[in-house]
């Protein structure tokens, strides 16, 4: 599981079983080429077809 927030609940993501973290105010989760499963983008900062292409092919939104 990867994990997007700001700096400050990074280590709480990483308590509660993620993997993997970013701060979306440094990294771009939909510009690093990598794939996933599932995203629940609750804020909505990126389009629909940002987060499109950051899904894996045949996942469902």
């Amino acid at each position: 599981m990867t994990g997007v927030d700001s700096a400050e609940k990074l280590d709480m993501l990483l308590a509660v079983g993620a993997d993997y973290v970013l701060d979306y105010r440094k990294a771009d989760f939909t510009a690093k080429g990598v794939q996933y499963d599932l995203i629940l983008d609750v804020i909505g900062k990126h389009s629909v077809f940002a987060v499109k292409r950051a899904l894996v092919k045949g996942a469902d939104m």
